[in-house]
């Protein structure tokens, strides 16, 4: 992927990306993503990779996101059920 790609997707600018990023990456004090063109194969010099860390990162992030969801899901059951059982 690359930070044009991302951006569009987002609907965000590159460099508002690319703030983000490092914000985390420096409150995390991990490199998140592969900047080091030299280690890269030709193929892969126009993309942004991800990192070990940043793979782990991502999947507990996803994990909160779920969580997150479910709570969600659970407080607005909880509200329709309480008001259902009011009326009744």
């Amino acid at each position: 992927m690359t930070l044009t790609s991302a951006s569009e997707q987002l609907g965000m600018t590159q460099s508002a990306i690319s703030h983000a990023v490092a914000s985390l990456e420096k409150e995390l004090q991990v490199s998140l993503l592969e900047r080091d063109r030299a280690k890269r194969t030709l193929r892969e010099r126009n993309g942004i990779f991800v990192t070990e860390i940043g793979k782990k990162v991502l999947i507990q992030a996803q994990t909160m996101l779920a969580c997150a969801e479910t709570i969600r899901l659970f407080s607005i059951c909880s509200y329709i059920f309480d008001r259902h059982k009011q009326c009744v």
